[in-house]
């Protein structure tokens, strides 16, 4: 798992508003950063409270905190977000009902500098991991393109020879067919000519005579 994946931060509306989230996910918990009309807000999702939301929910845990993060990460169409009196809901949209599928209590930060100081070195982090995969990236698309080209001129080279072998053997088969109709053209009898036939009506005629 790299940076962008156990750091995230994403803009979150709300009822009073637009709230930007700062994630650190850890395993089966993670520490939220919450900044709200100037200020920031800390606070913990722990293990404990995962495994009562996940069996209330009757879900998974890694089901469960899977939907968490997934929500929480990016604004989802279908949850509502809310942010009053220190606590932070995340609630699931159904057709007639809502579910609230997770909160969590938030202290209010008091060095709002150095929160602030935070948030930029963590987008900057992000924005660094970001470069790297599309360097990353780059550089496999570079070697699949190669490998393609290169694959490609064999393709080609296959078939040329694939069409050259099948002309050459259409060839030889011809050549098989047309040597046996000669062989076979040999072999037969000559049929009686006309000569042979005015022969056999003149002896025919000079027997009529003697008798």
């Amino acid at each position: 798992m790299d940076f962008g994946e156990t750091v995230t931060v994403s803009k979150i509306l709300t009822q009073n508003g637009v709230c930007y989230l700062l994630i650190y996910w850890l395993v089966n918990s993670f520490d939220i950063y919450l900044k709200a009309r100037g200020n920031f807000w800390r606070g913990k999702f722990c293990a404990d409270r995962l495994k009562n939301f996940s069996k209330n929910l009757q879900l998974k845990e890694d089901v469960y905190y899977a939907r968490v993060k997934q929500c929480l990460t990016e604004q989802r169409a279908d949850y509502r977000y809310e942010f009053k009196n220190g606590f932070f809901y995340w609630k699931k949209k159904l057709d007639f009902s809502i579910i609230i599928e997770g909160f969590l209590p938030l202290d209010l930060e008091e060095k709002t500098t150095c929160s602030e100081t935070n948030l930029i070195e963590v987008l900057l982090k992000i924005n660094k991991s970001l470069k790297d995969k599309v360097t990353t990236l780059n550089s496999k698309l570079k070697v699949i393109k190669l490998d393609y080209l290169e694959h490609l001129a064999d393709t080609e080279e296959f078939i040329n020879l694939k069409e050259k072998m099948e002309n050459y053997v259409c060839q030889k088969f011809l050549n098989l067919i047309y040597l046996k109709k000669s062989k076979i053209n040999m072999l037969e009898p000559d049929t009686p000519s006309e000569g042979t036939g005015e022969s056999v009506v003149s002896n025919q005629e000079n027997l009529t005579e003697v008798n």
